[in-house]
């Protein structure tokens, strides 16, 4: 199932680098990308070298998390309503 899209620019995986958790999904791409990597050990070098830095990258990673955020609990209702609606009369 296609839970999301993510668009030029987003991130994904923030919350596995974030909590050094699993991965909790798949990202497939359905077109040619480019993609940058940031392994955890890196951003933590990073952060130690540069904090300033630092705090502008997890800015950044929250705002783009509690876009997902509103964007999943706005596809939440949208099923919900799909659902409701195909059992309707």
């Amino acid at each position: 199932a296609i839970i999301g899209t993510i668009h030029t620019g987003e991130t994904c995986g923030e919350v596995s680098l974030l909590s050094a958790r699993p991965h909790s999904a798949t990202a497939m791409a359905v077109s040619d990308i480019e993609v940058a990597e940031l392994p955890r050990r890196d951003l933590e070098d990073l952060i130690r070298r540069r904090p300033d830095i630092g705090v502008i990258i997890y800015r950044n990673l929250a705002v783009g998390l509690g876009d997902k955020l509103l964007r999943s609990g706005e596809w939440k209702r949208d099923q919900e309503r799909s659902e409701a609606e195909s059992v309707l009369p």
